[in-house]
C-alpha cells in the first residue's frame, strides 16, 4: 500500500518501477536519506528514464511494514504494532525541535516515545508523523506500509478479530485514502485482481476445515479434486474475516480473503 501524505494524494508508478523494487528499495529511492546516490540505480530500468531520475531521493518516507505481527492474544499484537510505529519516532526524533513543531507537537511526540502508547495516539500516530515530516520537508510524504493484512488474519485465526478491527481501522482510516486493491496489477495488466492474490499462507483454510460443517468440506474436496464451484461474493465479505462461516458462500469467501483468489 503506497500513499503520499499532504494532499490526500496518491502516487501510481509504472509497472517497470514495481517489477524492479520490493518495498524496502522503493523506501530507498525516493527517501531524502538518500539524495544524490543514484549509483544505486544504475543499471535498473526505472534509472533509464530522465522523469524517474529526477524522483529519486526527493521525497520524504514512512516505510513500515507489520509482517512481524503474529500475535496470539490483541494485547501482544497491539504492543507489537506499537512498538513497530514508536521505532518510527525514533527514527525521526531530529525533527522534533525543529521550528516548524509547536509545543503541543512536541508533546505528542514525547508520548510516541513513552513506555506505554494510548489507543488515540497510537492510531493517530502515522497522520500525525506524516503532518510533521510534510512541514519538517515542505514536501508531500510517501508511506510504504507492507504485510498490513498479516495481523489481521492471525487475529482472526486466533480469535480477537473484533478488537484488532477497532485499532486498525483506526490507525489506517486517519491516515490512507486508498484501497487495498492491486494498483501494480491494474497498471501492468489492466484489469482490478487482489494485492495479496496467490502470497498467503493457509491459516484460514486451515481453520474452516477443522470448523465448518459437511457441505463447506464438500466443496472443498472437489476443488481438490480438479472441480469447479461457482459462487457469489457478496460485498461484506470482501470487507470482513467476520463473515467467514456464514451462508453458502462461505467457501469461496474464505479463499478470496485468504489469498487463494
Amino acid at each position: 500500500m503506497v500513499g503520499i501524505r499532504g494532499q490526500c494524494n496518491t502516487y501510481y508508478p509504472s509497472a517497470p518501477f514495481w517489477k524492479n523494487f520490493e518495498h524496502e528499495h522503493a523506501g530507498t529511492f525516493f527517501s531524502v536519506d538518500y539524495a544524490g546516490r543514484g549509483e544505486l540505480f544504475e543499471g535498473l530500468s526505472i534509472w533509464q528514464e530522465e522523469k524517474y531520475r529526477e524522483l529519486q531521493g526527493t521525497y520524504p518516507v514512512i516505510s513500515l511494514s507489520f509482517a512481524r505481527v503474529k500475535e496470539a492474544n490483541y494485547a501482544d499484537a497491539r504492543a507489537r504494532m506499537c512498538e513497530i510505529l514508536q521505532k518510527l519516532y525514533v527514527k525521526f526524533s531530529y525533527i522534533k525541535d525543529s521550528p516548524v513543531m509547536t509545543e503541543t507537537d512536541r508533546a505528542y511526540f514525547d508520548r510516541m516515545l513513552a513506555s506505554e502508547i494510548s489507543h488515540i495516539d497510537a492510531t493517530s500516530s502515522l497522520y500525525h508523523l506524516s503532518d510533521f515530516l510534510y512541514r519538517y520537508y515542505d514536501r508531500k510524504v510517501i508511506i510504504l506500509l507492507d504485510e498490513y493484512d498479516t495481523p489481521m488474519q492471525e487475529a482472526y485465526v486466533n480469535d480477537y478479530w473484533n478488537e484488532l478491527v477497532v485499532f486498525t481501522r483506526s490507525l489506517f482510516n486517519s491516515t490512507f485514502k486508498t484501497n487495498p486493491w492491486s494498483i501494480l496489477n491494474f497498471i501492468d495488466k489492466q484489469n482490478y485482481t487482489a494485492y495479496w492474490a496467490n502470497t498467503s499462507g493457509n491459516n484460514l483454510a486451515g481453520k474452516l476445515l477443522r470448523e465448518a460443517n459437511p457441505e463447506v468440506k464438500k466443496q472443498f474436496e472437489i476443488l481438490i479434486q480438479g472441480g469447479t464451484a461457482a459462487k457469489g461474493i457478496p460485498a461484506e465479505r470482501i470487507r470482513s474475516y467476520g463473515l467467514v462461516f456464514e451462508g453458502k458462500t462461505v467457501l469461496v469467501g474464505d479463499c478470496f480473503e485468504s489469498g487463494a483468489l
